[in-house]
């Protein structure tokens, strides 16, 4: 978030900055209408103000939208602690009957591993038995 925050910060100096030198060239458009030049960079100016604020509306969409994502990260984290120590509390209830116990990481990242995991727990089991 900080890096889109950063790119919105800096659109806004950019608009501003931008602004400022818009408002310079009104001034001399009033001062001196005789010229073409200064209308012209008037208009680009202009195009450029534009353009930044387009800018600027896309970092703030962007910032939201890690924000709202960073929410539902810290949702399934919270999820998950809670399930986690639903477990921890069961296995609390039942401390002095486990002698071994097996912890596993089930995530995704681990499904290739699951599967010869269990079958080695198992033949574990069946040989302390």
């Amino acid at each position: 978030i900080s890096d889109e925050k950063k790119k919105e910060a800096k659109a806004r100096m950019e608009l501003e900055e931008l602004i400022k030198v818009a408002q310079g060239m009104v001034k001399k458009c009033k001062l001196d209408t005789t010229k073409t030049e200064p209308t012209e960079r008037l208009s680009q100016c202009s195009t450029a103000i534009s353009n930044c604020s387009d800018q600027l509306d896309n970092a703030t969409k962007s910032c939201e939208e890690l924000a709202t994502k960073l929410h539902r990260c810290r949702l399934k984290r919270r999820m998950r602690e809670s399930s986690i120590k639903k477990v921890l509390d069961k296995l609390d209830a039942v401390e002095n009957k486990i002698d071994v116990m097996f912890i596993m990481d089930a995530s995704s990242s681990m499904r290739s591993y699951i599967r010869s995991a269990k079958k080695t727990i198992r033949k574990i089991v069946e040989k302390i038995k």
